[in-house]
């Protein structure tokens, strides 16, 4: 796996983690208070060239890539894989899933960049894909 820095790591075990930005939300509902590990990815992980906004490994070192966007979607993509190939741990998959996730203020749902990014996320990195307006959750089991 990746070395973090320190700086940009942080150990939470909250029953909610939400990341949000400009009245975007991604909710991460923890209720068994699991350790999860929160890297803020831009500004702090990676200073330079496209990169999401954060990444979240669950307890189970599942990753979770996030990116809060107004409504650039093709940045939004471009941004989730540049920071999945530098950040994501490639070796060691078996029982790990990966995810990215675009919280966007408005996206149109006949928007076909989602769907071919979504095909090449999963065939090129194994990464489930998943767009939302405004508010997203997801459930650490």
């Amino acid at each position: 796996m990746m070395e973090f820095k320190q700086a940009c790591v942080k150990e939470v075990v909250d029953k909610l983690l939400v990341l949000e930005e400009n009245k975007r939300k991604c909710l991460f509902l923890n209720p068994n208070r699991h350790p999860l590990m929160k890297i803020v990815v831009d500004g702090c992980q990676i200073v330079e060239g496209a990169k999401c906004d954060y990444l979240v490994i669950d307890h189970c070192g599942n990753e979770y890539f996030v990116e809060l966007k107004g409504k650039d979607l093709p940045h939004a993509i471009e941004q989730l894989e540049k920071s999945i190939r530098q950040l994501s741990d490639m070796r060691d998959n078996a029982g790990k899933k990966k995810y990215a996730f675009i919280v966007a203020s408005r996206h149109p749902a006949n928007d076909t960049s989602i769907q071919r990014a979504k095909v090449v996320f999963k065939k090129k990195y194994n990464v489930e894909l998943i767009s939302k307006n405004v508010l997203l959750e997801i459930s650490i089991k």
